[in-house]
């Protein structure tokens, strides 16, 4: 019997969603790789224009992780479907990057729908790099797709610790540089946890020192992994979560206490 896993992408490629993809292979008989680049979760047109297309790249990264199809409708396809049918994230979608980004996950809630209803996957999978997004789509899939799984994917890193990301690329070298310390700070709250250090304020004291002064840094918190809400207590199984711009690139980690 066939069975469908869906990776859902937006281009851009990058052994992160190639270990995502090789993973999903090992659960179904069909892989489908969905790219999209979904201009209604991005709040910055500036953005959404620089955002990198490679989709030859991508279509050869896809296949040699073992995808079988891969899907790239086109906007004028989608569109129209998208706009009949938005979904809302709520409240958790409100908080962190949609404080910042205003409408966001209502944005990903509402093509992650569609690409659902379209390719009628067995399961999905999305990386842990993007935490709030994995969560929001977890929580709101188990009531509106309850027959299919979402898998998690761990986050991918390059050698120097900074989690793989497609923005990654329009970084300069020095910028890259200072990124380093987003992971390092990371690292440094969960050995201090590790420790028995449990106060929040202390935790995030500690890390903050440990970020370059470069970095413009929009949150570090340590939230509960269902609510996303912040704690005052970090224990094990709570999660960092960090956004920071450089070279006017903002990039996303987090980690969760272990």
């Amino acid at each position: 019997s066939t069975s469908v896993a869906l990776v859902p992408t937006m281009g851009a490629l990058h052994e992160g969603h190639a270990s995502l993809i090789r993973d999903a292979a090992s659960t179904a008989t069909e892989t489908v790789v969905s790219i999209f680049v979904n201009r209604i979760q991005f709040n910055d047109a500036a953005d959404y224009a620089k955002y990198p297309k490679t989709l030859d790249a991508d279509l050869e990264i896809a296949a040699a992780a073992g995808s079988t199809v891969v899907f790239v409708p086109k906007e004028e396809e989608i569109g129209p479907l998208l706009q009949g049918a938005p979904m809302r994230a709520g409240a958790i979608g409100t908080l962190w990057e949609g404080a910042d980004r205003p409408g966001h996950f209502d944005g990903v809630l509402t093509v992650v729908n569609q690409l659902f209803s379209i390719v009628q996957p067995s399961r999905a999978r999305f990386g842990e790099k993007d935490r709030q997004q994995l969560t929001i789509i977890t929580q709101w899939a188990r009531k509106a797709w309850s027959g299919l799984v979402i898998d998690h994917g761990p986050t991918v890193r390059d050698e120097d610790g900074l989690a793989l990301s497609s923005r990654n690329r329009r970084l300069s070298p020095s910028g890259r540089k200072e990124a380093l310390s987003i992971n390092r700070s990371l690292r440094a709250i969960a050995t201090l946890h590790g420790s028995g250090i449990v106060d929040v304020g202390a935790l995030l004291d500690h890390g903050r020192s440990l970020l370059s002064p470069k970095l413009d840094v929009h949150y570090l918190a340590i939230v509960d992994s269902e609510t996303l809400n912040p704690i005052d207590e970090a224990r094990f199984g709570s999660i960092v979560l960090i956004a920071a711009s450089v070279d006017g690139v903002r990039l996303l980690d987090n980690l969760e206490l272990s």
